[in-house]
């Protein structure tokens, strides 16, 4: 029977054994990411078509933009949980310096990070589910490795199978840790790097996505009638909906270009 449907670990709350490779939204979250679909595919139809006869055709958009929040929003939390399982590898190993066995010094992790994060963090929560694996004797990297099956963070995943050969290797694991944690640490940094140098490039291609819509809106305005030609008669569709796929791929070709991945 698998560690996670045991008896004494049915009783903790669902959120301990989260899939982090799957993002639920809350009520909230999803009303907001609901409000931007309509927002996108109204305001294309507009731009586009000019009528509300586009709404069908363009309702994949919405569908596209709600995928894409809920990829976004699933490797936040993936990118979160990434940083706080760093900062518990750097106390677990300051724990084993200390002369701390590898099961307590996990245990004096989650006091740790609870002080650091708060009680809700995700870290947290594992470490309380760790906790509670060790007290019916299941071994940390059984625990390890089932959370790496879960998040899909190729930090937690290097960890879970260094720990686990260091294990059966008989390998001095404060050792072991402490160089896994400083060659995690300094690519979960990395990362940080360019995830900051890169934000402001971030701003610039979300604001030059709004540019056509905004020139668009402001020659609508200010001429009248300039974009007529252009809306209710076939030519108009089909110059109009080509010029939409072009901005699309533009538009995905550039989120491509700032996603960088480490």
């Amino acid at each position: 029977m698998p560690w996670y449907t045991q008896k004494s670990l049915r009783q903790q709350d669902f959120w301990e054994l989260t899939d982090y490779r799957i993002y639920r939204f809350s009520a909230g979250e999803l009303v907001w990411i609901l409000f931007q679909c309509a927002v996108i595919v109204g305001g294309a139809a507009y731009f586009t078509y000019h009528s509300v006869m586009g709404l069908p055709i363009l309702l994949p958009l919405g569908i596209f933009w709600f995928l894409e929040q809920k990829k976004a929003y699933t490797e936040r939390r993936c990118q979160q949980l990434r940083w706080q399982f760093k900062e518990m590898l750097l106390s677990v190993a300051a724990s084993l310096q200390a002369g701390s066995s590898v099961e307590n010094a996990f245990k004096e992790a989650g006091k740790d990070m609870a002080v650091l994060f708060g009680d809700s963090a995700d870290i947290v929560k594992e470490l309380s589910v760790l906790s509670q694996a060790l007290a019916n004797s299941i071994p940390v990297e059984r625990v390890l490795s089932h959370l790496a099956e879960r998040s899909s963070v190729g930090e937690i995943r290097d960890f879970a199978q260094v720990f686990v050969i260091g294990k059966r290797s008989g390998a001095d694991m404060g050792e072991m840790i402490e160089n896994t944690v400083r060659l995690i640490s300094e690519k979960v940094e990395v990362a940080r790097e360019i995830k900051t140098v890169m934000s402001a490039k971030v701003m610039e291609q979300r604001v030059m996505s709004l540019v056509p819509f905004g020139i668009m809106g402001y020659i609508g305005m200010t001429s009248p009638g300039f974009f007529g030609m252009l809306y209710h008669n076939l030519f108009g569709m089909i110059f109009m909906s080509v010029c939409l796929l072009i901005y699309l791929g533009a538009f995905w070709l550039g989120r491509k270009i700032v996603r960088i991945e480490v």
